[in-house]
């Protein structure tokens, strides 16, 4: 018997766990493999080479991204050869079975809720070794009957396999890694609601995991740890054994939740260099309505707190998530939970959109709050008793303008004089988005470079320009940019040619300034690095910019005879 385990990816530098899980169950028992296409890829190209493998059954990993492309793909696989098997599994088809299994009949079976013992039970029934009725998790159809087998006993976390081969070619892909399943919380929006109990791999086999990943030299590496910092002796244990053995590039992604923060998690995160970890923390709401009615408790005091601790460390990336269109959060409700967040200042604010989740609390409570949502993946709301569609629309205006330009980190001289000028955080976003979407359109992809144009001529209309705003705008530009000319209204100047060249080969200038590169060469230095000038004065652009003292202006004649 031949089984192929399929994952259909958002992006093609993302990966699949659950299919690895399960191709480890299987290998031994039967010839079993896996493929991995992306949702960008055209579908007949991965009916074609699913084709190919010629398997008796094909098992595919459904989330609310891929499910679409998935019915299309199974029902193209049937026409071409009806006896195929098909499985699905996942969150996606873990709830509402009945009814997705009659309105998709190229589905033969589902494998509900976790897969690992199932999908093994489910090949020695296919054998001839069980009968049907012992197959736990599984759901069909059979003379128009629906049938649930009895769901399985939680996996004990210490016999997960690892789920990569060490053979793949893994080296810059995003690799995911679960250390425990399940969450202390009970989140109305979130399937983490729908799992019971939490439950950790041990520690040791954890360790071995990470020593591994290390080795595959991934760009990162995702835990799926609804809340990784639930148990805190674990959690540190990990940070800590990463500390010590992560000697590549490899960073660290986790959920964390800021009130549970100790003074010793602070503490071993300390000794972090920059960049080897980022968190992603959910705010969702301030509005206490809202919280109690999505069952979370956020202790706002000490997420603040927490949260700018460790933003003073300057070396762990801050993601934190708002949630448009929950019970209670209004447009003005909304609006306060935004700026509470804008002024921590973090280095990223998503705000997404409510999914309504098949399996979720909140789901059920459609008909109590008037929700009216996408009938397809990813069933995102459409209005509700408290957001009206048009509000929503206007929200997605600021969600545009916030992703590119305040997340990508390219205009923070910009806004730090512009917020003065606005009432709130919120306003300036907002004004700023509808004028971006009067001029261009946020529906579009624009140039790094159009958006600073864009923001210029914002400037321009609302007559809040001057020459301090100018100068941020420029240095920002100077810092971000660092490829392009400045543009027509940009006063400044690269500093290029002989005076560049003799300015950095100063041992004194190289110490003071360039001491992350002082062992790179010049013409290393001059790619990473500009000299910009601009009103008399000298900059030095990295990741940030410094200005450089009047002693090395006038000592290289900076403004005279330069060559620019």
């Amino acid at each position: 018997m031949k089984v192929v385990f399929v994952g259909i990816n958002a992006k093609f530098s993302h990966t699949n766990i659950a299919i690895r899980y399960l191709n480890n169950e299987l290998k031994d028992m039967v010839d079993s493999s896996f493929e991995e296409f992306t949702i960008n890829e055209p579908l007949e190209k991965i009916v074609y080479e699913l084709h190919k493998k010629d398997a008796d059954v094909l098992m595919f990993s459904s989330y609310i991204w891929n499910i679409d492309h998935i019915r299309k793909v199974i029902n193209s696989l049937k026409k071409i050869k009806p006896s195929y098997t098909i499985v699905l599994g996942g969150p996606e088809v873990s709830f509402e079975k009945e009814s997705f299994l009659r309105t998709n009949p190229d589905c033969d079976y589902i494998i509900y809720g976790e897969g690992e013992r199932a999908m093994k039970e489910f090949i020695l029934y296919k054998q001839g070794e069980l009968s049907i009725d012992e197959v736990h998790n599984l759901a069909y159809i059979n003379d128009n009957r629906y049938i649930k087998t009895e769901e399985a006993p939680l996996i004990d976390m210490k016999d997960l396999s690892f789920p990569y081969e060490d053979e793949e070619a893994l080296e810059h892909r995003t690799l995911y890694y679960e250390a425990q399943r399940g969450c202390p919380y009970r989140c109305s929006f979130c399937l983490s609601s729908a799992i019971k109990g939490l439950r950790y791999k041990p520690i040791d086999l954890v360790k071995m995991d990470l020593d591994r990943l290390i080795a595959m030299k991934p760009s990162i590496v995702k835990f799926i740890d609804r809340t990784f910092n639930s148990n805190e002796d674990f959690a540190i244990n990990i940070i800590e054994h990463i500390l010590e053995n992560n000697k590549t590039n490899t960073k660290f992604h986790f959920e964390i939740t800021l009130d549970r923060m100790s003074d010793r998690f602070y503490e071993t995160l300390k000794k972090l260099p920059k960049d080897m970890i980022q968190f992603e923390i959910g705010l969702q709401s301030i509005n206490p309505k809202t919280l109690k009615a999505i069952q979370r408790h956020n202790d706002l005091e000490k997420i603040k707190e927490h949260s700018q601790k460790i933003k003073d460390l300057g070396t762990i990336h801050q993601h934190i998530d708002l949630i448009a269109g929950l019970p209670y959060e209004d447009f003005e409700s909304f609006k306060e939970s935004f700026n509470y967040l804008y002024d921590f200042k973090i280095e990223k604010i998503q705000l997404g959109f409510l999914k309504m989740l098949k399996g979720s609390l909140v789901r059920s409570q459609e008909l109590i709050f008037d929700y009216k949502y996408t009938d397809y993946a990813p069933y995102e709301v459409l209005k509700n008793e408290f957001l009206s569609t048009d509000e929503i629309i206007e929200l997605k205006k600021i969600d545009y303008v916030v992703d590119k330009i305040y997340n990508e980190g390219s205009f923070k001289r910009t806004f730090d004089i512009l917020e003065s000028k606005y009432t709130s955080p919120f306003a300036m976003f907002e004004d700023l988005a509808n004028f971006i979407d009067e001029k261009y359109g946020v529906d579009k992809t624009i140039k790094k470079e159009n958006l600073y144009r864009l923001v210029y001529e914002f400037l321009k209309a609302k007559d809040i320009l001057s020459d301090k705003l100018i100068e941020a705008l420029s240095l920002d530009y100077a810092a971000n940019v660092k490829s392009q000319a400045p543009l027509d209204f940009m006063p400044f100047t690269k500093l290029r040619g002989d005076k560049l060249h003799s300015l950095l080969r100063d041992e004194e200038f190289r110490k003071t300034y360039l001491w992350q590169y002082i062992e790179e060469k010049n013409k290393d230095i001059v790619n990473k690095v500009a000299i910009i000038l601009m009103d008399g004065a000298a900059y030095l652009v990295d990741e940030d910019v410094e200005r450089i003292s009047d002693d090395y202006v006038q000592r290289y004649n900076l403004y005279k005879h330069r060559s620019v």
